[in-house]
């Protein structure tokens, strides 16, 4: 019985088997020839590799949306330092004012760094002084690309501006804060050839003209307001039809040159013209031959001649006075005035002097002390007989330029903390190989990379 019982429970079994077999086949033959859900199950394997190519594309987006944003704050703070450069400031000065407006124009500092650099490094400006180069780097996290790689992704931009050359002046007022940068009163004629005048005074009579006098010039250019009172301008810069109101600030050419240097005692100055030309005041009237030295103050005096030799004149405490019936002379000189030295030149001299054209102080004639702690006025009267070559460079000191000289045939620059003119004179300002620098007034300021 157990055997028979045995056998049907195998035959079952096999049965049951083989029918499992049938319907298990039916069922993956009706699978393979239904398409119903093969979207889904493709979707699934699918969706991964989708969603990670639309945040990768989101990610490189991202980055090209920042680096778009950096580089306009590399235009607007390259545009900003070179304004600051134009206006004679320092590099620390510039620099500084290009990270606070790229910070303003959210570039973010603390995720990156920039480099402002004058001349530019890089690119067809390297080299140029008139050139500001700014480079903005942004360091960003990664999102979907850290799967690749966990290091930072830098954004960089870069600007460069260009400083381009605008007119010449041969006047220039540095004051920002007087009422009067530039006066000009009485009946004076002035008659500037070939170039411009510039005041930094902010102030609506920054440049001021009263009375009868007249001014011919190419333009006027005032940080300020001009005002002209009386007399006549002419302004010969078909470019400048009235006064160039609100100009930016003119930089100081010389700001950069140092101040000489010199031991702390000085000598009497007691050269007597009208000697053998030895300075000891006797023999045929020849011109006394002046040397270059430190002296306590220098007094030209009598009817005789002096030449001054060629090199640097410290006048120390005392004026540089050249009083009436007097001539001097001299070629390659620089006289620098320190401790209240002033220039004083009277009426009925006669006075012929250039700068020198290279070296240390190339260009300037005159170069009174900065900083002092009284401002001095410096004096050039109407009445005397002058040419001067180079600059009379005072930048915090004022001139009353009475008129009666001038740098016919050549060039004269007036620098001064103020500058009133009372007299005639006439200026031009043909400086080529006179060793001076440019005072650069209207320049403009160009994106070029």
């Amino acid at each position: 019985m157990f055997e028979l019982r045995s056998r049907f429970n195998a035959h079952a079994v096999a049965g049951l088997c083989a029918a499992s077999g049938k319907w298990i086949g039916k069922t993956l033959r009706a699978l393979r020839e239904d398409n119903r859900g093969g979207t889904a199950v493709l979707a699934a394997i699918m969706f991964p590799a989708v969603i990670g190519g639309f945040g990768l594309g989101a990610e490189t987006g991202y980055w090209y949306y920042t680096q778009r944003k950096i580089q306009h704050a590399a235009d607007v703070s390259a545009h900003a330092a070179g304004i600051r450069k134009r206006s004679g400031d320092s590099a620390a000065v510039y620099e500084a004012v290009a990270l606070k407006i790229a910070t303003d124009s959210t570039f973010r500092s603390y995720m990156g760094t920039i480099e402002v650099n004058s001349p530019p490094l890089t690119g067809a400006y390297a080299g140029n002084t008139d050139a500001v180069e700014v480079i903005l780097i942004e360091n960003l996290p990664r999102l979907f690309t850290a799967i690749f790689s966990n290091t930072t992704v830098p954004i960089r931009s870069r600007a460069v501006v260009l400083i381009e050359d605008g007119a010449v002046a041969c006047i220039l007022s540095l004051g920002p804060t007087e009422s009067q940068g530039i006066g000009l009163g009485g009946n004076s004629s002035i008659n500037l050839d070939g170039c411009d005048v510039a005041s930094n005074s902010l102030m609506p009579t920054a440049y001021d003209q009263g009375g009868g006098p007249s001014m011919t010039t190419g333009c006027i250019h005032t940080v300020g307001e001009g005002n002209v009172a009386g007399g006549s301008l002419t302004l010969t810069d078909p470019d400048c039809p009235e006064i160039d109101e609100y100009a930016p600030v003119v930089a100081d050419p010389y700001a950069d040159r140092a101040e000489p240097t010199f031991s702390s005692n000085c000598s009497n100055f007691n050269a007597q013209a009208g000697g053998n030309g030895q300075g000891q005041g006797q023999g045929q009237g020849l011109a006394t031959q002046v040397q270059p030295g430190h002296y306590c103050g220098m007094q030209f005096s009598g009817q005789g001649a002096y030449n001054l030799n060629t090199g640097v004149y410290i006048v120390d405490g005392a004026d540089f006075r050249i009083n009436s019936g007097v001539t001097v002379t001299g070629t390659g000189v620089t006289i620098y005035l320190v401790n209240g030295a002033r220039i004083v030149i009277n009426g009925g001299a006669t006075v012929d002097l250039s700068a020198p054209t290279s070296g240390d102080f190339s260009g300037i004639l005159f170069f009174a002390e900065r900083d002092e702690s009284v401002q001095l006025n410096h004096i050039i009267d109407g009445s005397a007989n002058t040419n001067f070559e180079g600059a009379i460079y005072t930048p915090t000191d004022d001139i009353n330029y009475a008129g009666g000289a001038g740098g016919v045939n050549g060039c004269l620059q007036v620098i001064a903390w103020t500058i009133e003119f009372t007299g005639n004179s006439e200026f031009e300002s043909d400086c080529t190989n006179s060793g001076t620098t440019d005072i650069a007034v209207n320049e403009s300021i160009t994106i070029v990379e």
